[in-house]
């Protein structure tokens, strides 16, 4: 018996989203008897997959605009899944599209509904703003179609389980096999330095929240000048990006503790990981947050939102430190502690929600969904 999987990403075309997009086709190579399709932006970015092994059907104009988008999940997918006559039908972008299959998946890892939207993403990002609102209403269109709701942490999981009234809510973690904490490396605890080095590694986005960290820094300058001497933050932006960008460097740019690095290559990044003294991780929003793991598997000191998404991506580890991503005079508190050396970092716990099925490497989640789908075409 040969399962027909098609595997829908034609809005995915960089970064990790594509990444996970790749390891969910590898997943699904790797079991016997599969016939796989694969939707795509662009076949180019699939050059690693042989065509043999994969049948990819492109669809350029998906990604042009929403409306394009909207058709395609709701409209052209079911005369295409009509055609293919899959099996599976997994869609990795989060919508629920209108098809005929006999088993369908979605995996959902934007975390936009969740956000709360301030006037200033209005104002500095107003796509970003707009997006926040859609999406909540897009995860709801066809939502109880799905034989199980994927996500990629937990804490979003009660979210779905509400909207399906159901348990059907699967965690699959991303896999960062190459990125587990190397134990034989010692965390500092308390920093002994005359300059404590602070990195911030993010684009910049609005709800990225890189002004926490320079409002903190601005009231240092206030309430005492002198430890602005002490402190350098790195962060990978320039000031000229986008309205945000030009908005921080108009509004922070005479604070001469900030180091405008500018976007950098992946050697670059790492070794201003390996050289800072804290990574810092003030987000208000993030999917997984990846510089959490890229930091604690280098043993860095961890300052962070203290928000789920970090808590659960940061796991246990034994020098964190939390603070209130919306009260940059919390940070400023604890930016003093650390520069002058106080044992502010901690060994933290993290209690996962338990009542669901956690599925944590697309071997396991991909095994899990074609013995469901060969169990049904056995009724």
């Amino acid at each position: 018996m040969t399962l027909k999987v098609v595997i829908s990403g034609v809005n995915l075309i960089e970064g990790g989203p594509l990444e996970v997009f790749k390891d969910c086709i590898r997943a699904f190579l790797a079991v016997k008897k599969i016939s796989l399709v694969c939707l795509v932006n662009s076949g180019d970015l699939f050059e690693e997959f042989s065509p043999a092994a994969v049948t990819f059907l492109e669809f350029p104009a998906v990604k042009k605009n929403w409306l394009n988008r909207i058709r395609f999940e709701y409209f052209s997918a079911k005369a295409l899944s009509r055609e293919l006559q899959a099996d599976i039908w997994l869609s990795m972008h989060d919508i629920s599209p209108r098809v005929v299959a006999k088993k369908q998946y979605v995996y959902c890892h934007n975390p936009s509904p969740f956000y709360k939207s301030t006037l200033q993403d209005f104002l500095l990002d107003k796509k970003f703003f707009l997006f926040t609102y859609l999406y909540g209403y897009l995860y709801r269109l066809n939502i109880k179609s799905n034989s199980a709701v994927i996500v990629q942490q937990a804490w979003m999981a009660p979210f779905f389980k509400d909207l399906l009234s159901s348990p059907r809510v699967w965690v699959a973690q991303p896999t960062q096999q190459s990125l587990a904490t190397n134990d034989t490396i010692e965390v500092p605890q308390q920093i002994n330095t005359s300059c404590v080095s602070f990195f911030y590694p993010a684009l910049p986005r609005s709800f990225k929240n890189f002004e926490v960290i320079f409002r903190a820094l601005k009231i240092l300058s206030q309430d005492d000048p002198a430890y602005l001497n002490r402190v350098k933050v790195l962060v990978t932006i320039s000031g000229n990006e986008n309205n945000y960008a030009r908005w921080l460097r108009q509004e922070f740019g005479d604070l001469p503790a900030i180091v405008w690095l500018g976007r950098m290559s992946r050697d670059e990044v790492d070794a201003h990981y390996k050289n800072s003294d804290v990574v810092v991780f003030p987000s208000r929003l993030e999917t997984w947050g990846l510089p959490i793991s890229e930091a604690k598997a280098l043993g860095k000191p961890l300052l962070l939102a203290d928000l789920p998404y970090a808590h659960e991506t940061l796991g246990d580890y034994s020098a964190a430190c939390f603070f209130d991503p919306l009260n940059a005079r919390n940070l400023a508190e604890k930016i003093v502690k650390i520069i002058n050396g106080e044992h502010l970092f901690d060994t933290v716990s993290y209690l996962p929600y338990t009542d669901v099925l956690f599925l944590n490497s697309w071997d396991k989640l991909v095994s899990k969904i074609v013995e469901e789908s060969e169990v049904g075409l056995r009724i």
